[in-house]
């Protein structure tokens, strides 16, 4: 079954195909709602979802200009306020004045588009850039894993590709461009990937390959992962009969994947998140 002509490519469904094709053709091809948990416990999980968005819109209003002592008393929440705390007096990261919050990316590529929501896009006077992304992980995830992460690859590439369309006639080189992943209980603890014109070319040999796979696959080549560790968060198990117990978020390299991996719900798709 073809993708339809206006599907666009995100870090979201892109890492799903990497991580099972069968779950990338069952959730966007056939768009198959399954009612198993992702994990367990369950009501943690879904406050975790909800505080991760919460977030999410409080550093939207703090970069739209929002007195922080009004922010602080919009949150009702103990954890949460300490995130906040956290990122309104980190100085782990000097973030330049031009600054792109909850600013969304989309540009046609091999048929199809790629598309990105960037957390923030903040840019120096020597036109040095760096994209920044919020998690509310539990822990920090091992820094060989976030570099093999679509986002950690596509954000960069669009970036570069299409920054004309967020400031007219500008462009930049991969050189000047940086990723780094803030951590909502670790704040002096970002992780940071510097990118160049190697990380670029093979970025779009990425992409290029992978949408071409994805877009040329026949019902038989989505096929189920060989890691059946990543069927025990996902809810469409037992019907892969791949289980019918959901793993224990613990387990979990950290709650963005069970939240935008597993159960639909992404930070970065456009339509989730108003602000």
């Amino acid at each position: 079954m073809p993708l339809p002509v206006d599907f666009h490519f995100s870090q979201h469904n892109l890492q799903d195909f990497v991580d099972c094709p069968r779950r990338f053709q069952l959730k966007y091809i056939n768009k198959i709602s399954w009612p198993a948990l992702e994990s367990e416990p369950f009501l943690e999980m879904e406050k975790q979802i909800e505080m991760g968005s919460r977030f999410h819109k409080l550093i939207h209003q703090y970069f739209s200009g929002m007195d922080p002592e009004i922010l602080r008393g919009q949150v009702d929440d103990v954890e949460l306020n300490i995130w906040l705390n956290n990122f309104i007096s980190q100085k782990s990261i000097a973030i330049p004045d031009l600054r792109f919050a909850e600013y969304t990316l989309t540009a046609p590529f091999n048929g199809y588009r790629l598309l990105a929501k960037f957390d923030l896009i903040a840019i120096n006077p020597d036109a040095d850039v760096i994209i920044l992304d919020w998690k509310t992980s539990r822990r920090i995830p091992p820094r060989q894993w976030l570099e093999k992460r679509a986002q950690s690859r596509l954000y960069p590439y669009l970036l570069v590709s299409s920054i004309s369309s967020m400031i007219p006639n500008f462009k930049i080189s991969p050189e000047n461009v940086s990723m780094v992943y803030w951590f909502t209980d670790f704040p002096e603890q970002p992780v940071s990937f510097s990118y160049d014109n190697a990380g670029y070319q093979s970025d779009q040999i990425f992409l290029e390959s992978m949408t071409s796979e994805i877009s040329l696959c026949n019902d038989p080549e989505f096929r189920k992962t060989e890691d059946t560790r990543v069927c025990r968060f996902c809810v469409f198990r037992s019907l892969c009969e791949r289980g019918d117990r959901a793993g224990n978020m613990e387990e979990f390299e950290s709650f963005e994947d069970i939240s935008e991996t597993l159960s639909g719900f992404s930070f970065a798709d456009v339509e989730e998140i108003p602000f």
